[in-house]
């Protein structure tokens, strides 16, 4: 019997194998998205549950604070944006959560207290070849202390179809750090390191306080993979930290027209 890459790196891994065994069976059919002949032939349902690995926080051993990763792109759509006290922002005209085939595996992922879900999202999308959705903008977790409106994972997600769908996800996990410097500086032997000119009226061997050290962000450790798509199968993307799951599905669209898609959960 073949194993697929995903199982069998899953596999290797004992924390990610418990959540892929119980979540893949339900995905079993795998069909390739060949190319097809009509806009209709083209419409998919994409779902995607983005998630942090909390056993993973203590256990980290990629030292990533000096990568520094492209910055996001100031012209893409948005997938994912929080909004304070509103639903997230997004230019995907997303689906109710319940309607989602992914709900019950996202819910069960939260039960196991290994995971926090950070996102679900799902929405019909027609996909003709040659499609390509660019870098679409995700912000989520919580905001990072001292740092306004940036958020722990930031980074973006895009979908692109050739004779296949392919994901390339490039989100990006990041903490607070404020430098140490020392408490004091000496006048006498640097006063342009103490942020003040010798004009200043300082006399020689005065203390004064060190500069303001200002906080900044840190890179704990990155998701980046792209990953060649198939339909009707449960696809796992994961890094130290983080986990995607993505699934599409072909739907029809008077099904979708006259409200009798079903979900996972319901057949």
């Amino acid at each position: 019997m073949r194993i697929s890459m995903p199982l069998l790196t899953a596999l290797r891994h004992p924390v990610r194998a418990a959540a892929w065994l119980v979540l893949a069976a339900p995905f079993a059919a795998s069909a390739p998205l060949a190319a097809q002949t009509t806009d209709d032939d083209n419409l998919y349902r994409a779902e995607l549950v983005l998630m942090e690995r909390l056993e993973s926080r203590d256990g980290i051993v990629e030292k990533m604070g000096d990568r520094s990763p492209a910055p996001l792109p100031e012209e893409a759509e948005a997938l994912w944006i929080p909004q304070d006290d509103a639903p997230a922002l997004s230019d995907r005209d997303l689906l109710p959560a319940e309607e989602m085939h992914l709900r019950e595996a996202a819910a069960r992922l939260e039960r196991s207290g290994r995971y926090r879900v950070l996102m679900t999202a799902a929405w019909h999308q027609r996909y003709a070849p040659g499609f390509d959705s660019g870098p679409m903008i995700v912000q989520l977790g919580d905001k990072l202390p001292l740092l306004g409106d940036r958020r722990q994972f930031e980074g973006s997600i895009r979908i692109e179809r050739r004779r296949y769908l392919h994901v390339h996800a490039r989100i990006h996990h990041w903490r607070t750090t404020i430098p140490t410097l020392p408490e004091l500086t000496s006048l006498t032997d640097s006063p342009i390191a103490a942020g003040l000119s010798p004009h200043d009226g300082a006399e020689q061997g005065e203390m004064a306080p060190a500069p303001l050290a200002l906080p900044k962000r840190e890179l704990v450790t990155w998701l980046h993979e792209t990953r060649r798509m198939r339909s009707e199968k449960l696809h796992y993307l994961d890094s130290p930290t983080l986990g995607l799951l993505v699934y599409f599905e072909p739907i029809d669209a008077d099904d979708m027209e006259t409200g009798t898609l079903e979900t996972v959960g319901d057949q």
